[in-house]
């Protein structure tokens, strides 16, 4: 779990008394993963937690238990703590029996040291040619399992050396995975709220520009409730495709909130951005949604967008709210348009 809790007993209470109703308004299944997330809404420290559950259940809208454990996965838990926790303990087991092998090998050098000091001493009296042979043939003897004896510890010690590589290439893709929205496969909230940090870093300590846009699709909730949540979640992925092919490598693309994405572009002045963000909107409008049972055409769907470009030394959240304030103006506007904030 990312989130900690350390409420007081009073306060436990209290939002167990707030979060019994909904859930069973809601008719949330009665388990773990349902109660943390409604906990965690009615706690209110998670706004983009709540602002997803507000929005599935306006107007009597019901979460299922795949929104809830969408939201569980997105929101509560870390799969990059919980495979770090795998790895460790089997890399604890490759460790010893990589300990245990190079004790075997330092025995079994020291034991051949001794046999080869015990031969040296015994060669340095008279000694006859039977017997010189005969020391010989031993010593070939004793240093052929000796040379087994090795080979075979290295070939242990290889592949303990390939059981390391494949855990760091688990580790490596299990924090892939968990900064990966599992509906759009685009970045998601946390992956995003580190590229931002990591981004605006760089933009305060260059002279590079970098742009934010905010995409919200209009009027996806009536979407939602007229033809499905499995058509919205096409659409969400639809979205998210002409996202990614409209942005380069270096640009970041994630699932925001709900129906809200953003996109981080480094290197990037705010009329390139809003050139970005125009051709987004254009490429969604052009495409029309089709029912997930007979295929059939509903129409088609329209996104607004908000550009804003880093001001230094402003920080993350000052440049998110502007964006956001430029989203806002665009949807206030008419939606289906971009505006961009320049100042």
């Amino acid at each position: 779990m990312s989130q900690k809790y350390d409420e007081s007993f009073q306060r436990g209470t209290e939002l167990f008394r707030l979060a019994a109703p909904l859930m069973l308004k809601q008719e949330a299944t009665p388990n773990p993963i349902s109660f943390a997330v409604w906990y965690e809404h009615v706690a209110g420290r998670n706004t983009a937690l709540s602002r997803e559950i507000d929005a599935l259940s306006e107007n009597g809208g019901r979460l299922t238990d795949a929104h809830v454990l969408d939201l569980y996965q997105r929101y509560l838990i870390d799969a990059y703590m919980a495979a770090t926790a795998s790895v460790h303990n089997t890399l604890s087991r490759v460790m010893h029996e990589a300990a245990t092998t190079i004790d075997e090998s330092r025995g079994t050098a020291n034991d051949y040291s001794t046999e080869l000091r015990q031969r040296q001493s015994a060669l340095l009296g008279p000694i006859d040619r039977l017997n010189l042979q005969k020391a010989v043939t031993e010593i070939l003897k004793e240093t052929e399992g000796v040379s087994l004896s090795m080979s075979e510890i290295g070939h242990r010690l290889a592949a303990n050396h390939a059981e390391v590589e494949r855990l760091r290439d688990e580790l490596r893709q299990a924090k892939e995975l968990s900064l990966i929205d599992a509906l759009s496969r685009l970045t998601n909230r946390r992956g995003f709220d580190l590229a931002l940090d990591e981004m605006v870093a760089n933009a305060r300590e260059s002279l590079e520009p970098l742009s934010l846009i905010l995409v919200d699709i209009d009027h996806f909730k009536k979407f939602n409730d007229t033809y499905g949540h499995l058509l919205g979640d096409r659409v969400i992925r639809g979205v998210a495709r002409a996202m990614t092919l409209a942005v380069r490598a270096a640009d970041v693309v994630a699932r925001y909130g709900g129906e809200e994405f953003a996109i981080l572009l480094p290197a990037t002045a705010i009329d390139e951005a809003g050139k970005v963000a125009e051709r987004i909107r254009a490429s969604i409008s052009r495409a029309h949604v089709r029912r997930v049972d007979d295929d059939l055409p509903v129409g088609g769907v329209t996104v607004s967008a908000g550009v804003a470009i880093y001001r230094r030394p402003e920080s993350a959240l000052d440049f998110v709210s502007r964006a956001d304030k430029a989203l806002f103006a665009a949807k206030f506007a008419g939606r289906n348009r971009v505006h961009l904030r320049a100042e």
